[in-house]
């Protein structure tokens, strides 16, 4: 965790774990399931995955020069939403738990439309009950 993360206190200020859900998403669809956000998803399919609900469970502070790692997972895929599950951990210590439901749209009608078959084989590989 960098200072521009953290508070007068020296532990994270919360909006901020928003943001680094934010970036394990982007790097989940570029590494994860090889369709870059800025790219393929946005630009060649335009798509986009705005939010329809996120829940997050702080369990623990962050302090600054803490390394925070992210586990990312498909809990439920359907038609054209999924919910990722995050758990942020820091030296194999829970910190923090999230849940997070996109739905896919059509950038163009901002209309929901079913997720790519293509891009749904390559979820499916990160579906987990829990």
């Amino acid at each position: 965790m960098r200072f521009a993360h953290c508070d007068p206190a020296g532990i994270v200020f919360y909006p901020r774990f928003f943001e680094l859900f934010s970036s394990a998403l982007e790097d989940w669809f570029q590494t994860g399931i090889d369709c870059p956000f800025g790219g393929d998803f946005m630009v060649e399919r335009n798509l986009r995955v705005p939010s329809l609900s996120i829940t997050a469970e702080f369990l623990r502070p962050c302090r600054m020069g803490e390394f925070l790692d992210i586990d990312l997972w498909v809990a439920r895929l359907g038609r054209s939403s999924f919910e990722l599950a995050l758990a942020g951990s820091v030296s194999g210590k829970p910190r923090l738990r999230a849940a997070w439901t996109m739905c896919v749209i059509d950038f163009a009608t901002f209309k929901s439309t079913p997720i790519p078959e293509d891009l749904r084989k390559r979820m499916q590989a990160y579906l987990q009950s829990s």
